[in-house]
């Protein structure tokens, strides 16, 4: 079960965005946070993938450098694109529709602050052959309570965004 907590580094974010089911005329801020919400999905999946090229680390082995370097160019690309993506977005003209809209840049600086500074110091080990499980656990360990952090924020503002805008929230499958 160790390796199961390795599949969180950028995870966290997916499963706890929930999607927003409309009631009444309120289509345009459902839209809105169903792409934050699919956007995480994004940056899940390619957590996931660096999670599963490191299981080795953490397990006391080693990694294949090459593969955990594809996966970190994996997540670099995939915010990136999310980042394109959701600069192209406009929010709710509401107070929190601009709230959630802020909340969530930040939440993506922080996911790529990460990205640039613990999961390139994680690769970095890898492939100069020192990787340190207890160094790498470490690493993933300061991911998660930032991600935590910021997720928490992030829920937030969703929860008043959602209940300005009369919307249920509903748990991200």
């Amino acid at each position: 079960m160790k390796g199961k907590r390795l599949y969180r580094p950028l995870g966290l974010a997916v499963v706890a965005l929930a999607a927003l089911v409309a009631a009444g005329c309120a289509g345009e801020a459902v839209r809105f946070n169903n792409s934050l919400a699919e956007y995480n999905k994004r940056l899940n999946g390619a957590g996931k993938k660096f999670g599963e090229a490191i299981a080795p680390v953490v397990q006391g082995g080693n990694a294949d450098a090459a593969q955990v370097r594809s996966a970190y160019n994996g997540m670099v690309s995939t915010l990136e694109g999310i980042k394109r993506d959701f600069n192209a977005m406009t929010p709710p003209p509401s107070a929190t529709g601009k709230r959630l809209a802020d909340t969530y840049r930040k939440f993506l600086q922080g996911q790529e602050t990460m990205i640039k500074n613990q999961l390139a110091q994680i690769v970095q080990m890898v492939e100069q052959g020192k990787s340190n499980p207890g160094q790498v656990q470490s690493l993933l360990l300061e991911i998660s309570q930032r991600e935590s952090r910021d997720l928490g924020e992030l829920q937030q503002v969703q929860r008043e965004f959602a209940k300005e805008n009369g919307i249920r929230l509903q748990a991200a499958p």
